[in-house]
């Protein structure tokens, strides 16, 4: 800026005019010792004209000294002044540089990559590093690592999930040094399993993960081995509805859904699955499984408009698996259980923007939102509530906070602005920015600079229901896409202040640990990273801390496991 440089001139000025009289006294200084020292040599005795001619010795030796002392510190000077000229010409010309990059873009200089942003994104790298060290040393080839135990967990199919979800991570972040060793391990799966295995998860971790790897890199291994996957997993669609059932088994085709759930189908798990294989039908020119993975959702908006007592956009979570009929009876929540489900209706309809369908059912969804569970509690911190029985409850997880994200990326890259026109648009993007707000609050209160997971609001006091930390993504998700969309560095100093604590109070000696308790000290570990650390926590903040070239959102969408899909 104008006012930095004149700054370092004046600065410049100063440091010249104390040279300058530091160098004038001194000259003043000998010459005011000439009377002493230039006696005439002709008179006294012998050791007056010794002394004389020895002081006269010196005095010429101290004038040759300060003499050679001004020149050289005149030439250093002029070196000097040289050198801050002409990077300052050098400054001035990038500057209009930039300038004129900014005007063709229409971004700003939040983008620009100064030290402290590559500072930042390299901390983050070296901890998804430190990371993945540890998981390769003890746990290669396991789902997950113990963090603090450092013993192995296979919870997920028992494939190595961290190893698959890891993948476009290692691809964006440039660690490409990793990746033989990984590929040799993915062409060796077998994804034959004789336990159930979880439709939901498999599809947005394993089959998300290949995809992904697939579009960044090309390799064709990564789209293979998606095709065995899906291939494996297409019998748990064989319901009547169509719905898939939330768990198979992928040896024998047998597909249902789990005791605890009452024979019920869940909507995040019946309505998240569509961005992958949708994605994997273009790949493959399969219009058949695109179209069934489409009807699947205008299956459930049907329902939702026969269904009794249910605002115009809301979903119960629970979901009669043989029709597609919502159970009323049952919450309607942003977080747990419904979250990727609205998240799905706005990407799929960026990954085709001809099935306006799915445009309108997000929109009328995000009004319900504002209009029957957004709730500002004390008078400054707006939250998304859920809803049963027709009346608010007041609980707010850390999972809600992926909504902010998902309608700031809404209101930027929709294009139908029939549908959406420019003052709705306005209206979202301001609702989410306030919950936004609310997200990063949660985390600034607590002692550990860390969010709980369930807070419950009433009485005007929190209640933090749930005080665990799970390395959860989300609120890190929002404040990319809204970095990514506004480019106020105000998310960068959030994403960044959240990444610190993290690596303070989740940080082991072989990799990260989530927390028992974000409000006590000191802060327990829970001796779990589940593979969505690597897949989602550490590469949307190595994303905030990039450029907007580095997966620009005009050419991806993200998986709700933050696995990055090819538009076109």
């Amino acid at each position: 800026k104008d006012t930095n440089r004149n700054r370092k001139w004046r600065r410049i000025r100063r440091i010249y005019k104390i040279l300058r009289s530091r160098i004038y006294s001194l000259i003043s200084t000998f010459k005011s010792a000439e009377p002493i020292l230039l006696n005439p040599l002709g008179t006294g005795s012998f050791q007056q004209r010794h002394r004389y001619q020895q002081k006269l010795q010196m005095q010429q030796k101290l004038r040759r000294i300060a003499f050679s002392g001004f020149v050289l510190s005149s030439l250093c000077l002029i070196i000097v002044l040289s050198i801050f000229f002409f990077f300052g010409w050098l400054l001035s010309s990038a500057e209009r540089v930039l300038e004129v990059v900014r005007q063709l873009e229409g971004g700003d200089r939040a983008f620009h990559r100064d030290h402290k942003t590559e500072f930042r994104r390299g901390a983050v790298k070296d901890a998804f590093v430190h990371a993945w060290t540890g998981y390769e040393i003890h746990a290669f080839g396991h789902d997950e690592i113990r963090p603090t135990s450092n013993i192995t967990n296979d919870s997920w199919g028992g494939w190595g999930v961290t190893i698959v979800d890891s993948l476009d991570t290692i691809i964006i972040m440039d660690l490409k040094h990793l990746l033989p060793r990984c590929e040799d391990h993915v062409s060796k799966i077998n994804f034959v399993s004789e336990k159930f295995i979880s439709v939901f998860e498999t599809s947005i971790r394993y089959l998300g993960g290949l995809i992904s790897a697939y579009d960044l890199s090309g390799n064709i291994l990564y789209l293979n081995k998606a095709k065995e996957l899906s291939k494996l997993m297409l019998p748990a669609f064989d319901s009547e509805s169509g719905l898939p059932f939330h768990e198979i088994i992928t040896k024998t085709g047998v597909a249902g859904n789990a005791a605890w759930m009452q024979g019920a189908s869940i909507l995040s798990e019946v309505g998240s699955v569509q961005l992958e294989f949708k994605r994997l039908a273009r790949l493959t020119n399969d219009k058949e499984l695109y179209q069934k993975m489409s009807d699947q959702i205008i299956l459930l908006r049907d329902q939702q408009l026969k269904a009794k007592g249910l605002p115009k956009g809301l979903y119960p979570v629970k979901i009669k698996i043989e029709n597609g009929a919502f159970d009323v009876s049952s919450k309607v929540t942003i977080g747990g259980l419904g979250d990727s489900f609205y998240e799905y209706l706005l990407k799929q309809h960026l990954m085709d923007p001809t099935e306006t369908v799915f445009l309108k059912m997000y929109l009328e969804s995000v009004d319900a939102m504002i209009e029957n569970l957004s709730f500002t509690f004390n008078g400054n911190h707006t939250f998304i509530t859920e809803y049963q029985n027709n009346k608010q409850q007041y609980l707010f997880e850390h999972l809600t906070c992926f909504a902010p994200g998902m309608i700031a990326l809404g209101t930027k890259h929709v294009k139908n602005n029939d549908l959406y026109p420019k003052e709705k648009r306005t209206s979202h993007l301001v609702f989410a920015d306030n919950v936004l707000s609310t997200c990063v609050m949660l985390y600034d209160v607590q002692p550990s600079g860390i969010a709980a997971d369930t807070v419950k609001f009433e009485d005007g006091s929190l209640e933090f229901t749930n005080s665990a930390y799970y390395l959860r993504p989300e609120t890190i998700e929002s404040l990319f896409y809204f970095f990514r969309i506004t480019g106020d560095d105000k998310y960068r100093e959030a994403g960044w202040r959240i990444f610190e604590n993290i690596v303070k109070y989740c940080r082991t000696d072989s990799s990260f640990s989530g927390l028992k308790d974000v409000t006590k000290k000191p802060f327990e570990k829970n001796n779990s990273m589940q593979s969505f650390f690597f897949a989602e926590t550490l590469k949307y903040l190595y994303l905030l801390f990039s450029g907007p070239d580095v997966i620009p959102l005009d050419k991806y969408v993200f998986n709700t496991e933050g696995h990055p899909f090819l538009l076109k």
